[in-house]
């Protein structure tokens, strides 16, 4: 349920977060950029389609993200007796799950973001995984892990 979930919601919602990256992206300059025109640009310049651009790594990442989550979250929790499941526990229980599941998944989101910046417009995903690994190595798949896991853990 959660992994069919999360593909649904992460096809629906992608344009909104391929915009939010291209807005917090200056381009040429200028900063101020809506996000009325940033729709309208793209579909000018390209397609509609590419407001989806970065779907696959964003579904690599939110299907298997959220069903290893709640797999996770109910291995940790089997293991802990009824009568111990205070709100501080189940809330520790789901930090574990959802850090575990971030490590996992997170190289997905940097190839996402990667894919919906401007910088990598004539890049596929597979080109921007090799990019990467070529320039960073494998530590470069988990540049900003950091600032999610603190988003993500509380």
């Amino acid at each position: 349920a959660g992994a069919t979930s999360a593909f649904i919601t992460t096809t629906l919602y992608q344009p909104l977060d391929f915009l939010k990256t291209q807005i917090q992206e200056p381009k040429n300059g200028i900063s101020k950029r809506s996000i009325r025109s940033i729709t309208q640009h793209t579909i000018k310049q390209y397609s509609a389609f590419r407001l989806w651009r970065g779907l696959t790594p964003s579904l690599f990442r939110a299907v298997p993200g959220s069903a290893l989550y709640f797999h996770l979250l109910n291995l940790v929790k089997e293991k802990i007796p009824k009568k111990k499941q205070t709100f501080l526990v189940n809330g520790l229980c789901g930090a574990l799950a959802r850090g575990a599941a971030d490590l996992v998944v997170f190289p997905f989101t940097l190839i996402k973001a990667r894919l919906e910046s401007s910088r990598y417009t004539t890049m596929s995903m597979i080109t921007v995984i090799q990019h990467v690994y070529s320039t960073q190595g494998l530590k470069g798949f988990y540049i900003g892990l950091l600032p999610t896991l603190a988003r993500d853990l509380p």
